[in-house]
């Protein structure tokens, strides 16, 4: 199991940063592999909702479900998916003097194959989730008007 879990602060009111969070199209703009994600249906997003995430791994391209599994709405947001192993990750939100501190954290729990992979992937997963949080500040903080 990989447990990750950093934090910023994002000069942006905290309904802005959920709300971009919260848009599972935006995916594509802050996480590399992501070439596209679309909700489940016409629902709110909420506990439960769900949302295909395709992206791209070793080459291949794969389609995900994503599932809402911690929803509070401009406090926390958390998404769950079972392929190509279990991931979950999500961020808590909170006002900071400056607008908006984010906890940001990812548990990968690597089955099979890729549990060997992860021993010699670790540091690159991990660098992978720091740029993540990276760009959702800095697309945030470039478009904060």
């Amino acid at each position: 199991m990989i447990k990750h879990v950093i934090e910023t602060e994002i000069r942006r009111r905290p309904a802005d940063v959920f709300s971009y969070l919260a848009d599972v199209t935006k995916m594509t703009e802050w996480e590399p592999n992501t070439l596209r994600c679309q909700p489940i249906g016409d629902q709110a997003l909420g506990p439960g909702s769900k949302a295909v995430q395709t992206f791209k791994m070793f080459g291949r391209q794969s389609d995900v479900t994503l599932t809402v599994v911690d929803y509070k709405l401009n406090h926390r947001l958390r998404f769950q998916k079972n392929e190509p192993f279990p991931i979950s990750f999500g961020w808590t939100l909170k006002t900071a003097r400056e607008g908006t501190h984010v906890v940001y954290s990812a548990v990968l729990e690597p089955k099979g194959i890729f549990r060997l992979m992860a021993l010699f992937m670790k540091s690159r997963i991990l660098k992978q989730i720091e740029n993540d949080l990276a760009s959702i500040k800095r697309n945030l903080e470039a478009n904060a008007g």
